[in-house]
């Protein structure tokens, strides 16, 4: 959906909220999103610069850092332009039988 795959349209919508959110955050709130493939999806939505982040260390918690997301603006114009076409879609499609 323009430019968009249904995986990154759901990871979008997940972050138009406003919140910065970490990968498994997205996998929790989604039913879509799959444990094994969100940092795949989001590596390739960061160099489309859909999305950025940036890393978080917690002193109490051992291992690495952990990444926080966020949309951006050319990230919500493509959320946005993607659902104006799904919309004008849908709408052409009603007065047709199939």
């Amino acid at each position: 959906m323009f430019g968009a795959t249904d995986l990154e349209m759901e990871i979008l919508r997940l972050l138009t909220s406003g919140r910065r959110l970490y990968g498994l955050e997205m996998v929790k709130e989604s039913e879509k999103l799959k444990r094994g493939t969100i940092y795949v999806y989001l590596g390739r939505m960061e160099d489309k610069e859909w999305i950025k982040s940036e890393a978080e260390k917690e002193a109490s918690v051992p291992g690495l850092p952990r990444r926080r997301y966020w949309i951006t603006g050319k990230g919500q114009r493509v959320f946005d332009r993607a659902n104006e076409m799904r919309r004008q879609y849908d709408a052409f499609g009603e007065g047709y039988a199939v």
